[in-house]
């Protein structure tokens, strides 16, 4: 899965989270449903999810961050100038570890 927003359309104010806050609820959502699919692929495929020029408030994040744990995915990759998820680092840490089949950890154009 990429996650990608045009960098043109970015803007850090709390009126775009909460026009967007709809939106990311509606993916994470739909992330779930995306778990036995990953379930049933080969060991040796690699799953990746990207986000890359994202930005999200606390609830958003909490609310992407809740669907990614435990999911298999075999490689995260976060690319952004800007801030990616509220919480920085410890986001990123917490899903790294509810991650038993994470194999790479990838950060570009930060």
């Amino acid at each position: 899965l990429h996650v990608h927003i045009d960098e043109d359309l970015l803007s850090y104010d709390e009126s775009v989270d909460n026009e967007m806050s709809r939106h990311w609820k509606e993916f994470a959502a739909a992330l779930k449903h995306f778990k036995p699919a990953l379930d049933m692929l080969p060991n040796d495929c690699k799953s990746f999810i990207i986000f890359h020029t994202v930005q999200l408030n606390r609830d958003n994040t909490q609310c992407i961050k809740e669907a990614l744990m435990s999911m298999p995915f075999k490689c995260f990759c976060f690319g952004v100038r800007h801030r990616i998820f509220h919480g920085g680092m410890s986001t990123i840490a917490a899903l790294i570890d509810s991650n038993k089949y994470l194999q790479q950890l990838q950060f570009f154009n930060i």
